[in-house]
Formats: C-alpha cells, structure tokens, sequence
C-alpha cells in the first residue's frame, strides 16, 4: 500500500491508498467503454441529416439520442471517480475488526485497572486500622496527660 501525503505538505496527516483491484479496473474499463459508445452514438445521430429537414417525430427521436448520449457520457467519469472513493474507504469489516481490536485493548487496561482498585482497597482497609489504633493511642494519651496536669497541680498545692 502507498501512502501519499494528504494535502501535499510534508507534516500532514497521512493517508493511505490502496491499488485499484479488479473489480475497480472493470469499472473503470466499463465506464470508458460506455463514454466511447455514447460518443459513437451521437456521431452516428448526427449524420442523419440536418435537424430542420428532418420530421418531428425523427426529431424527437434523435434528440432523444442525444440527450440520452449526453447523460450517460456525463455519467461515466462520474462512476470511475465514485468506484475510486468507494476502493479507498475501509470496509465495515475492517472498521469492525478495528472496533473489536480497541475493545479488547479497553478490556485488558479495565482488568489492570480493577487490579489496582482492589489493591487500593486494601490498601484502605489497612489505612482505616492504623487510624483507629492511633485515636486509641491519642485519647489514652491525652487522659494520661489530664492526669499528669492534675498531678502536677496537687505537687504545686502540696509544695
């Protein structure tokens, strides 16, 4: 596959093309086929004669021709352009494939992720007893410290 610079600046984005395949190359070979017989068809209407000696029913009839030749010329660089469009976006499939390769990639990190959070989790829980293990501390402490102000003020009464 080639890869082409979109926009023709160096730093752009990149786009990647694909080879026209086979089913691109027949439409392409149709459609310039159906451009030559329009053409053929319009010469061939033209030579009928001059378009104001002709009547109106044979008029009509090759008008018809040439508008009908006219369309279906117009038409035929439009498919090739269109059938080339089509080559180079990516398939339902290949969209598919890719949307089912990010899930499994989102699923492998939320598994990582539901690790980490069980691991904090305990990590919580463990947190949770050292703090309640350090109020007991602090209130024993901070009685033993109200009875060590008191002592404190007796020894002064005392002495």
């Amino acid at each position: 596959m080639n890869d082409t610079v979109k926009g023709g600046q160096s730093g752009s984005v990149r786009e990647e093309t694909r080879p026209a395949g086979f089913r691109e190359w027949a439409m392409r070979i149709g459609a310039v086929g159906n451009f030559g017989v329009q053409c053929v068809n319009m010469a061939l209407a033209s030579t009928r004669g001059s378009f104001s000696t002709m009547t109106t029913t044979k008029q009509v009839g090759t008008g018809m021709v040439y508008a009908s030749s006219g369309l279906g010329a117009v038409h035929s660089p439009i498919v090739i352009y269109k059938e080339r469009q089509l080559t180079k976006e990516d398939t339902f499939r290949t969209a598919l494939n890719g949307i089912r390769e990010q899930q499994n990639r989102l699923a492998e990190q939320n598994d990582v992720l539901s690790a980490e959070i069980d691991d904090l989790q305990s990590e919580v829980d463990r947190m949770k007893d050292i703090e309640l293990a350090l109020r007991n501390l602090a209130e024993v402490q901070g009685s033993q410290l109200d009875e060590l102000m008191n002592l404190i003020e007796e020894n002064k009464e005392i002495n």
